[in-house]
């Protein structure tokens, strides 16, 4: 299985990071059932949680089932459908003139955000609370359409986690404890930590002028990397600000994270 390790830089960036998608855009993996009993907890919880549209118009949504359901193994014309049979999560994003908006999304991999927050908005608000963020919002627009002319894009996105779960809707399901459902805390010297990548492509739909969105959360126990990778999961970490920090959960551990990567990073040599 491919490993995707975008702190290997050493720097944590908010940048939109922008490359020629190479390779798959559909990663189907011995995780797949893993990643489909999930997306049927969501439903059978709320499905309202996780998947909304707005103004998502008959020609778009004609468009991305007709791209995504070859990938879907299913012969079906419901998005939502099609969605619920990706290990990788969905989201539409419909230009029009100057204005842009969310116009659909099925995200059963929350990572600390609700999407009923997002759906019509657009690009500038959407992101508005990233840290950061703002010399590319300053210019989001070309990028959208350049987005949607172009060959498909991939980023990456990361943070870390003290879990392996791969929903964290910050609203928890009934019965679940609040705190325990949140994670991204340390409950004591024996806690676990993954590293949580976001590998996003984004697929141009020129003739609807709309692109498809796709996230697909990959988890790497911090125990299994090695030298190289520890070491420099440290320096990024290290790079981080205090707002990045904070926005991704990892003010109240990061000193002792840090802590422990170096002291098995020189462990080790």
């Amino acid at each position: 299985m491919n490993r995707y390790l975008p702190f290997m830089t050493g720097v944590y960036t908010t940048a939109p990071g922008l490359s020629k998608s190479e390779g798959k855009i559909f990663d189907v993996d011995e995780h797949y059932e893993e990643y489909l009993a999930n997306k049927r907890r969501c439903h059978e919880e709320d499905l309202t949680k996780y998947y909304g549209t707005h103004d998502f118009r008959d020609d778009t949504r004609k468009a991305v089932v007709e791209f995504l359901r070859p990938f879907a193994n299913t012969s079906s014309s419901d998005f939502d459908t099609i969605c619920s049979n990706l290990q990788e999560d969905v989201a539409v994003v419909q230009l029009d003139g100057e204005n842009d908006w969310l116009a659909a999304i099925h995200l059963c991999s929350p990572n600390h955000w609700d999407p009923r927050t997002k759906i019509g908005r657009p690009f500038n608000e959407i992101h508005a609370p990233v840290p950061e963020i703002g010399r590319t919002i300053k210019n989001y627009q070309v990028m959208l359409k350049m987005i949607v002319d172009k060959e498909p894009f991939a980023r990456f996105a990361w943070g870390i986690a003290t879990d392996k779960r791969l929903n964290h809707h910050p609203e928890p399901p009934p019965g679940y404890d609040e705190d325990e459902w949140r994670g991204r805390r340390v409950v004591d010297e024996n806690t676990e930590f993954f590293v949580r990548v976001e590998k996003q492509h984004l697929i141009g739909l020129k003739e609807v002028n709309a692109f498809i969105f796709t996230i697909r959360t990959y988890l790497y126990d911090v125990d299994e990397l090695n030298l190289e990778e520890r070491s420099a999961l440290a320096k990024a970490i290290g790079s981080m600000t205090d707002a990045s920090l904070e926005y991704k959960g990892m003010d109240q551990f990061k000193d002792q994270l840090v802590s422990l990567l170096t002291k098995r990073t020189f462990g080790d040599i």
